[in-house]
């Protein structure tokens, strides 16, 4: 996206750009009981003070449309779609079954732990937190229901375990970007760098679901999964075609996993397996596949105000990108460092640039932290393990911060409405990390 001829701002970068994107944030603590009403009041701000009219907003929407953000959440509609027809059949229940006993979960705690692993274990080995996200939330959220796990605290397990498990893949995009610009291993990477932000992630998020858990506890308004009679019984005999469905769905899942790990297109590929999944469960539990078209279609519907909302919060990030709001930002930050600076000046207000100031894909992000602090961290002699976390703090914690299509699809994934919780407790996980951070760039030096 591009300023207008009637903008209101012409001195760009400027951290006026910022404002659309604040206001949505203000909006989004005071509009509850909609996802689309605070993105579209920021929207029309952002494209009046951007100077874009109705053509420019059309076509930045179609063009949107195909573009990550569409992808994904097209994906949202899809994983709709398959877990709609789960249902119906059977497979969620029995899923359900199987993984309560077969994890022997007692309570709301040990759940929460099971489905945080769930969620890390699937991300790590298809390296996307939101495509694992998709095909799991139709058996996942059974499991929450059961136990009365809330929605929000399912999309907070999709942004941090999820990123445990993005941290842990060899095969994640901003894994490779980070090796590559540090020249280190796989192993040396994980021991310095990602290691230890993950572990510091992963304890931080489980009590952070904790507390949302116990802050809804007495609260008749807040938002729950309804239980289904047979998921009120989950103990209960599993009929043998469900079984055959369910175990036809786990071995078709395993397989498109495996080869998502050996070939990689994650994402592309994705589209194609929700459907295989739905016609194998479909099929193999007898159900008419008219009958099952129209349940696929019905349910992706619901989730339709989705798929608006991840185009339209692109579009909003585009808007505060050709404003240079994000570009203003790092440019306060970066005025704070030159080569006489020290490893731990530099590493934060590096990460503060990236977190704060940088707006974009993981990987392209860290690789413009690096074109921007490059010299500097080389005249200094920062060791590449505290540059590598630096690349991966200033990177990750962007997503966490803004609101971006990593909120819309936990949100939209796992059927909740609550932005303003989930940017609390996102805003509480990533003050943890950054303290965990400053403290590692403040020692690390001394012994390195």
């Amino acid at each position: 996206m591009e300023l207008g001829s009637w903008a209101l701002i012409s001195d760009v970068p400027s951290l006026v750009g910022l404002v659309p994107l604040l206001l949505y944030i203000i909006l989004s603590f005071v509009i509850q009981d909609s996802m689309i009403l605070p993105l579209a009041i920021s929207m029309i701000l952002g494209m009046i003070m951007s100077g874009n009219g109705a053509v420019a907003f059309g076509t930045n929407f179609g063009a949107e449309m195909g573009g990550t953000m569409g992808q994904i959440g097209f994906l949202v509609l899809l994983g709709g779609g398959l877990g709609g027809v789960m249902n119906k059949v059977g497979v969620t229940t029995t899923l359900c079954k199987w993984i309560i006993k077969g994890f022997h979960i007692k309570g709301k705690k040990s759940a929460i732990l099971v489905l945080s692993l769930c969620e890390a274990v699937l991300t790590l080995v298809i390296g996307s937190a939101v495509t694992a996200s998709a095909i799991a939330s139709p058996f996942m959220i059974p499991v929450a229901a059961v136990f009365g796990v809330r929605p929000i605290t399912m999309a907070v397990i999709l942004v941090f375990p999820g990123f445990v498990g993005m941290l842990l893949s060899p095969f994640s995009a901003p894994n490779i970007t980070a090796m590559e610009l540090t020249g280190m291993s796989f192993g040396q990477y994980l021991g310095w760098a990602a290691g230890p932000f993950l572990v510091v992630m992963a304890i931080a998020s489980v009590f952070i679901c904790f507390w949302i858990e116990k802050k809804f506890e007495n609260d008749p308004n807040a938002e729950r999964y309804e239980l289904t009679e047979e998921e009120k019984n989950y103990d209960v005999e599993v009929p043998p075609e469900r079984k055959r469905s369910t175990i036809a769905f786990i071995i078709t899942f395993i397989v498109c996993v495996a080869w998502v790990v050996i070939n990689g297109n994650g994402m592309a590929f994705t589209f194609f397996y929700m459907i295989l999944l739905t016609v194998i469960v479909a099929v193999l539990g007898k159900y008419r596949l008219k009958d099952a078209i129209d349940t696929f279609f019905q349910s992706a519907a619901s989730l339709i105000q989705i798929f608006v909302v991840c185009i339209l919060s692109q579009m909003l990030i585009n808007t505060v990108n050709a404003m240079g709001g994000f570009e203003a930002l790092g440019n306060l930050f970066t005025n704070f460092v030159n080569s006489g600076s020290g490893e731990t000046l530099t590493a934060t207000v590096a990460m503060l640039v990236g977190a704060f100031g940088i707006n974009g894909i993981a990987s392209t992000q860290m690789i413009v932290i690096d074109q921007l602090f490059g010299t500097v961290v080389n005249d200094i002699g920062m060791s590449q393990g505290m540059w590598a976390l630096v690349l991966i703090a200033g990177s990750y914690l962007t997503v966490v911060l803004y609101p971006c299509m990593t909120h819309f699809s936990a949100l939209g994934l796992f059927r909740s409405k609550d932005m303003k919780t989930l940017l609390k407790a996102c805003w509480l996980g990533s003050a943890v990390l950054l303290v965990f951070c400053f403290l590692y760039f403040l020692i690390v030096p001394i012994f390195v």
